[in-house]
């Protein structure tokens, strides 16, 4: 997702702009995915002078199809912004997105999806030199479909260091210095899932091919050390034509600014799109939302074989070290950020810092995916 922020960050081609001329303006990101999930993000341009830095704002989105039907989104502003479902879309009809801030209306051009792109492979290679995992994907054109747009999904299943096999309760009026309990089966702090979507401008083009075909296609990179090789990961990819219109929209924008992660460097007032606000045809908007239909592939990663090589010799033990705690500390070493490993009567309990006991300190939760191929929980 593109959140405009006018930052100090490295331009590859300098140009110069009244950057604080365009502070406040509207930016919009998404694509109308039909028969998917559409995500999009509304957030405005900020001026190298304020102190409050661009965030996503609230407003009312939906999508509109040309025979009068409205697809909402819930109003929820999460990590991927606002979600609108058109799952049941008609590919045979015009969409456009509507978007309704501060009292504006701001719409984007009616389009349709055109074009199809077939993914033939998405495999990945190991680099032992590079010490990384290379994602790569093919995929072809019947229909003369040269420009592409790609985004993709995460997830991944990793372990804490230690795994606890209790936790901590703190004190009550039977037990001063708190009690030791034995996890129920089944549950556990050990197993976590991470997700994450792609960020940045994804694009390919075949314009400079022979044929309407990409063949391994290098779009993803992953260290070696990265917890995702570490148990099962996976990655769902979607891949969508569109106009040379929407691609050299993107393709300048990644021309004149350094992109790292949500954030652009300040871009020209030319650059605006193909949405506009209703009565205000002026008023520059930046952002182009096409409408498309993806394709998607979904590949899985074990860390077996060639992964479990490339992760063990990347993997560096960080050294953590369990400590036995008397019954009369437990209280303490909790407050301490110390977390239980093991209790048993006769030999006492061993504890560590909270980081490598619980799996959740490092970023994931325990919502496990209903369809994950691993039975951990």
């Amino acid at each position: 997702m593109l959140i405009a922020a006018l930052c100090a960050v490295a331009c590859v081609y300098p140009f110069d702009a009244d950057i604080e001329s365009v502070s406040g303006n509207l930016v919009i990101e998404g694509d109308i995915f039909l028969g998917d999930v559409s995500y999009f993000n509304i957030s405005r341009v900020v001026g190298l002078n304020d102190e409050v830095k661009a965030s996503s704002i609230e407003g009312e989105v939906y999508v509109e199809a040309s025979d009068g039907t409205k697809y909402e989104s819930d109003g929820v502003l999460g990590d991927m912004g606002y979600a609108v479902s058109l799952i049941n879309a008609d590919p045979n009809l015009e969409y456009r997105l509507v978007v309704k801030v501060d009292g504006k209306e701001y719409v984007s051009s009616w389009g349709t999806a055109s074009g199809n792109c077939i993914i033939d492979d998405l495999n990945w290679v190991i680099d032992k030199d590079l010490g990384i995992l290379r994602l790569q994907m093919s995929l072809h054109s019947e229909d003369g479909s040269r420009h592409f747009r790609y985004r993709y999904s995460e997830v991944w299943e990793y372990h804490s260091y230690f795994q606890a096999t209790c936790y901590y309760v703190t004190p009550d009026s039977d037990h001063k210095n708190g009690q030791l309990i034995n996890y129920p089966y089944g549950e556990n702090i050990y197993y976590c899932w991470k997700r994450e979507g792609s960020r940045g401008i994804n694009l390919a083009t075949t314009e400079q091919m022979t044929e309407d075909r990409l063949v391994d296609y290098p779009f993803r990179y992953i260290s070696g050390s990265d917890d995702r090789l570490s148990i099962l990961y996976r990655i769902t990819l979607d891949v969508y034509p569109v106009s040379e219109d929407s691609y050299m929209f993107y393709e300048n924008l990644k021309s004149v600014s350094t992109v790292t992660g949500n954030l652009f460097s300040p871009i020209p007032n030319a650059m605006r799109g193909n949405i506009r606000c209703s009565g205000a045809d002026d008023e520059m908007v930046y952002g182009y939302v096409a409408v498309v239909k993806p394709q998607t592939k979904t590949l899985y990663v074990e860390c077996k074989g060639e992964v479990y090589e490339l992760y063990q010799k990347a993997w560096r033990n960080p050294g953590y070290e369990k400590e036995e705690v008397d019954e009369n500390n437990w209280l303490g070493y909790y407050r301490m950020g110390y977390l239980p490993v093991s209790y048993q009567p006769m030999m006492g309990s061993f504890w560590a810092r909270s980081g490598c006991v619980d799996c959740r300190k490092a970023g994931g939760t325990k919502d496990r995916p209903a369809d994950w191929p691993n039975k951990h929980y």
